[in-house]
């Protein structure tokens, strides 16, 4: 009942390896882009109850085990990151 009167906000966190093949980390993609999907439908079913559903799905973070299985700065430095709209790793 709460949330029929009152709505709610749903923040899901995810990844953006699910947005495209990666060697050796199709865990980790499979499972982010099963929360994505589960995002898209929870948004479809529960937005008309006045409950906002997303994904906040950030890129590599330097200084991340992630980061430095993506190559590292030497990885940074050779274009790896050029998809990124600042060119660049977060921090």
């Amino acid at each position: 009942r709460v949330v029929q009167d009152h709505g709610g906000n749903i923040v899901n966190i995810s990844a953006t390896l699910g947005y495209r093949g990666q060697g050796l980390q199709v865990h980790a993609g499979s499972a982010k882009a099963a929360n994505d999907a589960m995002t898209k439908h929870l948004a479809v079913e529960w937005g008309p109850s006045g409950v906002r559903v997303n994904t906040l799905a950030p890129g590599p973070v330097s200084g991340t085990e992630g980061y430095r299985r993506l190559g590292g700065p030497q990885g940074e430095a050779a274009g790896v990151f050029c998809s990124i709209p600042l060119q660049r790793a977060g921090n």
